[in-house]
């Protein structure tokens, strides 16, 4: 059965990288980010999460509480929470759940065996004070490789940069007009 728009959230219990938790008692009477990646030390994931470690307070300030998931162990997450905070100069104060045993993710349907049998895909789910499902957006793992995050001299995310493909002779016979930029 898949997870929908307006369903409660399924509550689950797991070990993290804060201890054992209770989602529901995690949330507390506030909203929740749900997200998952498809394995530790990626490039993607590690700036995913440290940018989300960037902005602890603003969720803090929206009375919204974050976390995180995979199928590794938590043992790998606490040496990768080592590496997120020292490449991305943040402070990772949010849980990530140790899921191997892939509990959180058959309850939240982040498992598509069209894109793996083993990882999951990256997945984000907004739950509200309700304990319902406000939002979700799934999209294949693959989808973000090969990216990065550049930052301006404030620390903050200027721009993202995902190396073409193709090269320019090439994507002009595709998309022979000009694309505007502004």
């Amino acid at each position: 059965m898949s997870l929908r728009l307006g369903d409660i959230a399924p509550n689950f219990r797991a070990v993290t990288t804060i201890g054992e938790i209770d989602f529901y008692e995690y949330l507390g009477e506030g909203w929740g980010i749900l997200f998952s990646h498809p394995a530790d030390y990626t490039p993607v994931c590690t700036t995913e999460l440290g940018m989300t470690a960037k902005l602890q307070s603003e969720f803090a300030s929206r009375n919204t509480r974050v976390l995180a998931v995979s199928v590794d162990p938590v043992d790998k997450h606490f040496e990768w929470v080592k590496d997120i905070n020292e490449t991305q100069q943040c402070t990772v104060g949010f849980p990530i759940i140790a899921d191997p045993d892939r509990n959180v993710a058959d309850l939240y349907d982040m498992i598509h065996p069209n894109s793996s049998e083993n990882f999951t895909v990256r997945s984000l789910f907004i739950i509200g004070p309700d304990k319902k499902v406000k939002l979700i957006i799934t999209y294949p793992a693959s989808s973000s490789g090969g990216c990065s995050t550049t930052s301006s001299s404030s620390g903050a995310p200027s721009s993202a940069a995902c190396p073409p493909t193709r090269s320019a002779p090439r994507a002009a016979t595709i998309i022979p007009t000009p694309i505007p930029r502004g």
